[in-house]
């Protein structure tokens, strides 16, 4: 994640927050703030796991 951060925000990270979620989306593996000294953007990564409660489980379907 460091060489992403620089490119993105312009520098390293200075903090990293874990942000609450839905703990109920099966395809939310986490969502962070992440901060540098002059920049912030929140970073959420997908995962396609399909453990989820009905109606928040991922879909197979391309355009969903």
């Amino acid at each position: 994640m460091d060489e992403e951060t620089v490119r993105v925000l312009g520098g390293p990270a200075t903090a990293v927050e874990p942000l609450t979620r839905n703990a109920m989306n099966a395809v939310t593996g986490g969502i962070w703030r992440v901060r540098t000294e002059r920049r912030s953007a929140v970073l959420k990564v997908l995962t396609r796991r399909k453990d989820g409660q009905e109606g928040w489980e991922s879909a197979t379907g391309p355009r969903h």
